[in-house]
């Protein structure tokens, strides 16, 4: 087993003050929460020492940048790893300054700039590490993600089998990392239950201007062994390696969850599949150009064992 040592501890909004709280998986990690509503707080993670955590014979890494992460069955057998919470301003910023643009690929030449950026749909910035070091990054483009969670040792999730995953496959929760997350494995609507609980999570309901701090929204998670992954409903919606083809800037490319300014008959929704619930007819994913930048867009990492 890797070591447990930490010296992060829990983002505001939980029961605990700090130190190691055992997950439902059984295994200690440093900043990590355990799995149920008001058990502790939100895990900023990326600050333990240990190479993994161990639990139920399954492990994810400890110590990578950005947050601490758990396991995902994949059905069937074997797991990977999603990140518990999406990755903050402190998180990026610390990647802002450690990493340079080259080696990105050839349909990412167009960027070359990590830092957040003003837009049409990203007015005002909230990338303020100081005074806003817990709150989701935003006004990041897809390359930006993908980059982000390649430094880290880490990937964008994809495909459960590895690589990207097809758009025609994000409501398949066999095939989609983040879907599968989100669902309880497929089995429900959104992260907490099949039906909408209106403000649980960051979204239209909510008394929100802008994005909030993770785990300012602490029952806004998932059902049992998923009960440690947050905010994938709302808040900000989430950047997926999923784009409609490999040209550059212009590519489409699915974000995922909806953010604090959707609900859910909007479209996007807030609905793990995006759907607008009062249409589930025809299911479309939510997509946006790969060079978009936008305050309710910012992502998350998986990991493959």
């Amino acid at each position: 087993m890797g070591g447990t040592g930490a010296t992060g501890g829990l983002a505001p909004g939980g029961a605990n003050t700090g130190g190691d709280v055992t997950g439902d998986t059984g295994g200690t990690m440093g900043g990590n929460a355990a799995g149920g509503a008001g058990t502790g707080g939100i895990p900023t993670g990326g600050t333990g020492t240990g190479g993994h955590g161990t639990g139920g014979g399954m492990s994810c890494p400890v110590g990578l940048p950005g947050p601490a992460m758990t396991e995902v069955p994949k059905g069937g057998g074997g797991f990977f790893c999603i990140d518990r919470t999406e990755v903050t301003n402190a998180q990026y910023a610390a990647f802002v300054a450690a990493a340079d643009t080259a080696g990105q690929p050839v349909f990412c030449s167009f960027n070359t700039n990590f830092t957040p950026q003003t837009s049409t749909d990203c007015p005002s910035l909230r990338y303020d590490p100081t005074e806003f070091p817990e709150h989701p990054v935003s006004c990041v483009d897809w390359c930006d993600a993908h980059a982000f969670c390649a430094w880290a040792k880490k990937r964008l999730c994809g495909n459960v089998a590895g690589g990207p995953v097809a758009p025609e496959d994000f409501a398949d929760a066999t095939s989609d990392q983040w879907y599968r997350a989100c669902t309880g494995g497929g089995d429900t609507a959104y992260p907490y239950g099949s039906t909408h609980e209106a403000a649980r999570c960051v979204d239209m309901y909510s008394p929100a201007a802008y994005p909030v701090p993770i785990g300012e929204f602490p029952n806004c998670h998932g059902q049992d062994t998923f009960a440690d992954i947050f905010d994938q409903s709302g808040n900000v919606s989430e950047w997926e390696d999923s784009c409609s083809a490999s040209a550059g800037g212009s590519d489409l490319c699915m974000h995922r969850g909806g953010s604090y300014l959707d609900a859910e008959d909007t479209f996007p929704s807030v609905r793990c599949d995006s759907a607008d619930e009062d249409n589930l007819v025809n299911l479309n994913p939510a997509q946006r150009e790969r060079q978009s930048r936008s305050i309710t867009v910012g992502f998350r990492c998986c990991w493959d064992p």
